[in-house]
């Protein structure tokens, strides 16, 4: 016969027994000791971004040994802390393992932002008190520098009056 099967919520030793009975109504019991541990809590860490090309490291807690998957960008995958360099934006799991065998998973994501090109405005000459449209492409935002003399700093397309030669950084 099967007995239902029995849960632990708390780590620790237990005594069990099993009571048989046959069927001319003899009895025998078995007492064992089943020492019972906790599932860990697994934590992969907080979901990240990174540039494409370069990484982070991921951290694991809350277990012994740790297995990752996928293993892709991964710099290993059974350390607590492996150096993720993804080309594309993935979902890794971590299985944590306790000592005693117990395991458990979390999940982190690493986002990849995608090198882009840009295209700016070439050098350009005007007179004193004149103006020129500079004009940046390709890219989401846009920071120029220096901001003295530009019309707005977070254009793609600021006035620059400038009094002397100036390069303009963006």
């Amino acid at each position: 016969q099967n007995p239902p099967a029995q849960l632990y919520n708390t780590a620790g030793s237990y005594t069990i027994q099993l009571i048989a009975t046959n069927s001319t109504g003899c009895k025998d019991t078995v007492t064992k000791v089943v020492d019972a541990y906790l599932v860990p809590t697994v934590d992969a860490g907080l979901d990240t971004m990174v540039c494409r090309g370069s990484g982070t490291t991921l951290h694991a807690t809350g277990a012994t040994s740790y297995t990752w998957t996928p293993s892709t960008g991964l710099s290993c995958t059974n350390c607590a802390n492996p150096i993720a360099s993804p080309s594309d934006s993935t979902r890794y799991t971590v299985t944590g393992t306790t000592a005693q065998g117990c395991s458990n998973t979390d999940q982190v994501s690493v986002r990849v932002k995608q090198r882009f090109v840009m295209d700016n405005s070439v050098g350009d000459t005007l007179c004193k008190g004149g103006a020129v449209r500079l004009y940046a492409r390709g890219a989401k935002t846009y920071s120029w520098s220096p901001s003295a003399s530009l019309s707005s700093t977070t254009s793609a397309t600021p006035l620059a009056s400038p009094p002397v030669t100036t390069t303009y950084r963006v």
